[in-house]
């Protein structure tokens, strides 16, 4: 398989809120049979080629579809642990940014092309944070992408300064092996989705009482 990267992200850039729950997750393909691929830098790292797209993965308690939020580690086919938290959008930091632009757009990305777009758009986002999309901008770079890929990349960067109506769950990768992935669904979805939903049903009775 390919190998598929995400963008480093330092702690100190997060914006997440509440605690965080930890998930084993393990990585099993594309969202499409024919996702496509990309060759990018970070950082003035060397081109890599890449899958940029959906993203499946299986947990204990059903599947969930993701995108990249973290392009420089090595995704293996593994079972790893993540921590699970609820990302601050805002278009103020990079990765708010990164997840606005997934917030609205996720839902409507379903062609390759499309998805892929989206991903590049995460990723520039992470990375350089600029006022829009730029493929060759000095901490992301993209090539070997069609220009409808690029269009759709420009299209959904657009959208950071769009008030989001979902919510995005971040999965921070723990340790070798995993890469931090993040997805958009309205809030409790991804919850109880994820089977941790009488957890949060039992910290509500508890505030109640």
């Amino acid at each position: 398989m390919k190998h598929l990267l995400l963008p480093t992200i330092l702690a100190a850039g997060l914006m997440i809120s509440g605690s965080a729950e930890a998930i084993d997750l393990t990585y099993t393909g594309m969202s499409l049979p024919n996702a496509a691929t990309a060759s990018i830098s970070v950082n003035g790292s060397s081109f890599r080629s890449v899958y940029a797209g959906q993203i499946n993965f299986s947990s204990s308690n059903g599947s969930l579809s993701t995108y990249c939020g973290e392009a420089l580690s090595t995704l293996n086919g593994a079972s790893n642990r993540y921590n699970v938290s609820q990302l601050t959008l805002s278009p103020t930091t990079n990765l708010g940014k990164a997840g606005t632009i997934l917030a609205n757009n996720q839902a409507g990305a379903t062609t390759a092309a499309q998805q892929a777009g989206l991903q590049l758009a995460v990723w520039e986002a992470i990375y350089d944070g600029g006022a829009t999309f730029d493929a060759s901008s000095a901490g992301f770079k993209a090539q070997n992408v069609s220009s409808e890929i690029l269009g759709f990349a420009s299209q959904y960067y657009a959208t950071f300064s769009t008030t989001p109506t979902n919510g995005v769950t971040f999965f921070g990768s723990t340790g070798a092996g995993g890469q931090s992935q993040m997805t958009a669904v309205p809030e409790p979805m991804t919850v109880a989705a994820l089977g941790m939903g009488s957890l949060v049903l039992l910290r509500r009775r508890r505030k109640s009482a």
